[in-house]
């Protein structure tokens, strides 16, 4: 028997307890959403074979119900012989003979058992709204076919990622035949929602061609946001050394090498000129892509320590103890406020963001809460002066209101959305 609360579907291949960031969001959301009086169902993907997600504790509630449903994608491990690199080449150019875009979205092959169970659950709860989050981008198109079928059921699609405007999901690479194959779908999955969301500005996420003939009334920014149970119960401490601790969490992303180049010469500049200060750096990173930040430590192996990821509250425990948060900025992420922003937030931390300029930059300068450098001003030796400014309590806030930023705010918003 059905009870009286509102059910929702969810649509989120990597949803936990399948690893990785992909999942964070919307398992956070799910758990909020339970706790406002909705029963969420997911159809998610099956945890392949990896470890489990740091989230799996957030989705243990009887009204947040996983389906999982086989995505039937050729899943890729890295090969050292030659057989084994041989068969995934062939693998690769069988999913390259058998699909018309990338073959780097996993979605690919998952439309026929993916729109079965979606259809089996919406012919079984009230569910008025059904909500996709991509990457993967493939179950945004799958879903028009849900049209005449279900046509009073909204759509909502989330991008956490931007699809055809994207450098990597193997975008970048593609043939104008194949590109322009992606851009048509996704061209048809966003006419076919009633609301495209996107944790920062949607248009950036878009392509030209297709937003100027979208309504603004179907874009909306749904922020990415920190969790208070993930909180441990500490305050930011102020290090009671003389020790100036630079941390970063996460993700390594592709294409950080020339950045991670001009900071570790500034460092040496630094010691040049200004020994003191850097003798009291120490930069720990907690990520699992430790191979990308192995030249920087090696250039200054006494003030850089590479660690794997640790647990959500051990991480927070280790920010609460840093005098600096670190941020990195590349072109195509210049203007996304990313979830480590949001945990850095919560404990009222400067940050230091270094590379390319944009929104998040100027969201720091004008909140008065961190610096940011680009690559020019590491080589216009800008690096000391910079960390100076950073720890002085006269340049930056350090008591922040971020409570707009918590997942029980924000799932707010996302209700507002669900009427």
């Amino acid at each position: 028997m059905l009870n009286n609360k509102k059910h929702l579907l969810l649509i989120c291949h990597s949803f936990p307890p399948y690893a990785g960031i992909g999942g964070r969001r919307w398992a956070k959301f799910a758990k909020y959403l339970v706790r406002k009086g909705y029963v969420v169902h997911v159809v998610c993907a099956p945890n392949p074979d990896q470890p489990e997600s740091l989230w799996t504790s957030d989705i243990q509630h009887p009204d947040i119900i996983r389906y999982p449903v086989a995505d039937r994608y050729i899943h890729l491990k890295p090969q050292k012989s030659i057989l084994g690199k041989i068969k995934n080449r062939l693998a690769r150019y069988m999913m390259y003979l058998l699909t018309r875009g990338t073959i780097y979205d996993l979605g690919i092959f998952w439309k026929t058992p993916m729109l079965i169970q979606v259809k089996k659950l919406l012919n079984t709860y009230p569910i008025s709204h059904i909500i996709a989050t991509g990457a993967p981008f493939k179950p945004f198109y799958y879903l028009t076919a849900l049209r005449s079928d279900f046509p009073e059921v909204k759509i909502l699609l989330d991008y956490r990622d931007p699809w055809t405007n994207a450098i990597n999901y193997g975008m970048s690479s593609l043939s104008r035949g194949r590109l322009q194959y992606e851009l048509d779908i996704e061209k048809k999955a966003i006419q076919n929602a009633d609301v495209i969301m996107s944790p920062t500005d949607p248009f950036i996420q878009i392509p030209e061609a297709i937003k100027s003939a979208l309504p603004k009334t179907k874009i909306v920014e749904l922020p990415h946001a920190y969790d208070q149970d993930d909180l441990p119960a500490i305050q930011a401490q102020a290090p009671q050394d003389n020790i100036i601790r630079i941390i970063y969490t996460g993700t390594l992303y592709e294409g950080l090498k020339p950045l991670l180049t001009a900071w570790a010469d500034a460092l040496l500049n630094l010691q040049q000129q200004d020994s003191q200060l850097y003798e009291r750096i120490r930069i720990d990173f907690y990520t699992n892509e430790t191979k990308t930040g192995l030249d920087f430590k090696e250039k200054h192996p006494e003030i850089i320590s590479l660690n794997k990821t640790v647990p959500v509250k051990e991480m927070y425990q280790k920010i609460s103890e840093a005098s600096i948060c670190l941020l990195f900025s590349l072109p195509h992420i210049r203007h996304y406020k990313t979830t480590k922003f949001f945990e850095y937030l919560t404990l009222s931390k400067p940050f230091l963001l270094l590379g390319d300029k944009g929104n998040v930059s100027q969201f720091l300068d004008d909140e008065k809460i961190g610096q940011s450098l680009d690559i020019q001003d590491l080589q216009n030796g800008l690096l000391n002066s910079t960390i100076y400014t950073i720890l002085d309590p006269r340049h930056i806030q350090t008591k922040y209101d971020h409570s707009r930023f918590s997942f029980d705010y924000v799932t707010d918003q996302l209700i507002t959305l669900l009427t």
